[in-house]
């Protein structure tokens, strides 16, 4: 009986986190970004990112750690559209930071200071076709429809 209750707890929680991811890319859909805090908390969205200074140095991670700066490809900031800028300024300023730019094609690109270089990370591969996948399997097993 315990192992019933909690498998429909994680299924609950399971939908849960689903409408949530939903509901973060609708807002998405409105001009400007989505703001997130640390906790994962949306502070806002629609929002532009008014942060004037930007970044000296903007180097291209070529593995996913990006240990050594100096074995990174160095980038133009003005080679980039004003999306990336303002999120390459934003993370340049704000220590801690994690963006990302998802651009109208679909390419996702991932940056943040690291020492003295903003870093950015080119072509991150998504898995929301796995995650839909996944997500439909269950809906269909038990027979409940997905909910945005």
């Amino acid at each position: 009986m315990d192992e019933t209750v909690s498998n429909a707890e994680i299924e609950d929680i399971e939908q849960e986190v689903t409408n949530a991811i939903w509901f973060i890319s609708l807002l998405s859909k409105v001009d400007g970004l989505v703001l997130i805090d640390s906790d994962l908390v949306i502070q806002g969205f629609g929002v532009e990112i008014m942060v004037n200074e930007e970044p000296m140095d903007i180097r291209l991670a070529r593995t996913r750690f990006a240990t050594s700066a100096s074995r990174m490809k160095q980038l133009d900031y003005s080679h980039y559209g004003t999306q990336h800028r303002s999120m390459m300024r934003y993370c340049n300023t704000v220590p801690g930071s994690l963006g990302f730019v998802v651009s109208q094609d679909g390419d996702v690109r991932a940056m943040t200071k690291m020492e003295s270089a903003l870093v950015i990370w080119d072509s991150i591969k998504l898995q929301r076709p796995e995650f839909m996948r996944r997500v439909r399997q269950r809906s269909a097993r038990t027979k409940a429809p997905i909910s945005v």
